[in-house]
């Protein structure tokens, strides 16, 4: 047995390694392997980084089930605990999530937006306000549906939006400032009024505003009437109108009085003489007007008989 303990000891010296080399082999205490149990050949390596600072890794003594992760569950100073974790218990799977409540939402804790992208693109912004914005909605831009009852998008006090009928929308009414539109009963105009395709009021109309009617837009002025210009032909503003007109009946007078309070200085009045029928002498006459007031008709000589006027604005 000495023989044996010494022919070691002779091998182990002639080749260079002492007992003290082997137990600090470098490579083995840097490093925690898990090696395989079954085939004793393969292995995880758990080594530090070059300057890791000092900490300790505290895990979970719970059991983990299937799918479950470590993450850090407390820090504190160099002491580090982890827990199991379900990836979907604090993230939004692609697939859905289970256990929602109340108190899980989307979004943001600060003050920025909530972007949302198709294809590296944004498509809608939810701001850090409230206000929602869409980068472009589907349809041809500026085109309403032409689709009975589609409906429309409408919002209340409280932002939130729902579908309307067009049929609803008439029905309750659509209150707006002067410069918009009631529907529900007479069409109070506030402003322009535009009727690209023509338009049917079968109730009251009532027109507001300085300037509340416009042909071609021109107002018109104080005075003037619409004139038909026949059809397929827009109207016109016209001066060119009756202002009065009658009939005076006179009997052996030399001048008869016609009231017309809205004769001007510049209209034009158009008499007529109609006798009784009988032989008479054909009077002259002359008139003499007195704006605002009327005007007289004077005769050469007594007449009898009637005088139809008219008053003409110029």
């Amino acid at each position: 047995m000495k023989q044996n303990r010494i022919v070691a000891a002779t091998v182990l010296l002639l080749s260079g390694i002492s007992f003290n080399a082997m137990a600090q082999s470098p490579n083995i205490q840097k490093e925690l392997r898990l090696v395989n149990p079954a085939s004793g050949s393969g292995y995880v390596g758990l080594k530090a980084a070059p300057g890791t600072t000092t900490y300790t890794l505290s895990f979970p003594a719970a059991t983990p089930t299937a799918n479950q992760v470590l993450t850090v569950s407390n820090i504190s100073g160099g002491s580090v605990s982890l827990t199991w974790n379900s990836p979907d218990a604090t993230g939004w799977s692609l697939s859905g999530n289970a256990g929602t409540n109340s108190s899980t939402f989307l979004g943001t804790l600060d003050a920025q937006p909530l972007v949302l992208k198709t294809d590296n693109n944004t498509r809608m912004t939810i701001g850090a306000t409230g206000s929602i914005s869409m980068n472009s909605l589907a349809g041809a831009s500026g085109t309403a549906s032409s689709t009975t009852n589609e409906g429309v998008i409408i919002a209340d006090n409280n932002g939130l939006l729902s579908k309307a009928s067009y049929s609803s929308m008439v029905i309750a009414g659509l209150l707006a400032s002067t410069s918009g539109v009631t529907v529900g009963g007479p069409l109070t105009v506030g402003g322009l009024f535009t009727a690209n395709n023509g338009g049917t009021i079968s109730g009251t109309l009532n027109l507001t505003g300085s300037s509340p009617l416009q042909l071609n837009g021109a107002a018109g002025n104080p005075g003037e009437i619409l004139q038909s210009n026949g059809a397929g032909a827009a109207p016109t503003w016209s001066s060119a109108f009756v202002k009065g007109r009658g009939l005076v009946s006179v009997s052996a007078n030399e001048s008869v009085s016609v009231a017309a309070a809205s004769i001007d200085g510049d209209d034009a009045i158009n008499v007529t003489l109609e006798g009784t029928g009988a032989d008479m002498p054909i009077p002259s006459y002359y008139v003499a007007r007195t704006a605002g007031t009327g005007f007289i008709i004077y005769f050469s000589a007594p007449f009898t008989g009637s005088c139809n006027w008219s008053i003409i604005n110029q």
